[in-house]
């Protein structure tokens, strides 16, 4: 008979997969319809198998929290990379392979445990294989903004990697810059975010302002947009949060030098 930590562990972990799946889902609809990829799907799932990995693994369930881990490890590589540049289609047979081998396990760790070995195998061959496209776009320092330079060392590998993806693809990289009152922020915060989430991708959410005022906490929101940025100011003017944007430049690749002598073309 299974014990209430039993059916809350079944419970939590079924909710996780519920998660995984959905994010799957629609990051496979959007390849197949080759349309703009939301990014936050491929991060939620990996979001997903990562919290698996880590519950399965804290309730000694071994064999589950190894596979999580391969497909986190995975699910790692696809969200810095554009899976197009993968064979996409077997990129996905193998991914739903390992969220229904993940499912069975959790049903029956003994009877589930049949060709793990070759799974584990196929989806370590494609995190580690080579693609035509870097994963990690190269790093310009120079060219800069100072702000932008400072920016990213904040920023988690993956913030980083949206960062440059986006400024690559020429959209509007700006700084919100926004305070509230301490005794309403965990309220007016989310309001913010979820108001800019329909109308640009946040990049990150830093502590800090402008300014320090007494009994109220900053933010720093760094966004990336195809919206006009005076008309995204006037906008946010219509919250209850003082905020500011600012564009940023884009980041600029190093110039190639020429040879003494060389002839321009």
């Amino acid at each position: 008979m299974a014990t209430q930590v039993d059916q809350e562990f079944l419970a939590e972990t079924r909710d996780l997969l519920d998660t995984l799946g959905q994010n799957l889902l629609r990051y496979e609809e959007a390849v197949l319809a080759g349309v703009k990829i939301n990014p936050d799907f491929c991060n939620s799932a990996f979001r997903a198998a990562h919290n698996i990995r880590g519950f399965t693994g804290m309730f000694g369930k071994e064999t589950l929290s190894k596979l999580a881990y391969g497909l986190e490890i995975l699910l790692d590589r696809l969200r810095k990379s554009d899976i197009r540049s993968f064979d996409s289609a077997s990129v996905f047979e193998i991914l739903f392979e390992a969220l229904g081998k993940l499912n069975t396990l959790l049903v029956s760790e003994t009877k589930g445990t049949k060709n793990i070995d070759r799974l584990l195998k196929k989806l370590q061959q494609i995190s580690v294989c080579k693609v035509t496209s870097a994963a990690h776009p190269q790093r310009t320092n120079k060219g800069k903004k100072d702000t932008l330079r400072e920016l990213q060392g904040f920023l988690t590998e993956y913030e980083e990697f949206r960062l440059q993806e986006n400024i690559k693809n020429g959209l509007h990289i700006i700084k919100i810059s926004a305070q509230f009152d301490l005794a309403k922020f965990d309220i007016e915060l989310p309001e913010l975010l979820a108001w800019l989430k329909n109308r640009a991708e946040i990049i990150t959410t830093l502590p800090g302002g402008k300014e320090t005022v007494i009994n109220k906490i900053g933010f720093e929101i760094w966004i990336a947009t195809n919206e006009d940025p005076n008309g995204l100011t006037v906008s946010l003017k219509e919250h209850n949060a003082i905020a500011e944007a600012v564009k940023l430049g884009k980041l600029k690749g190093k110039k190639k030098k020429t040879k003494k002598g060389a002839k321009k073309k």
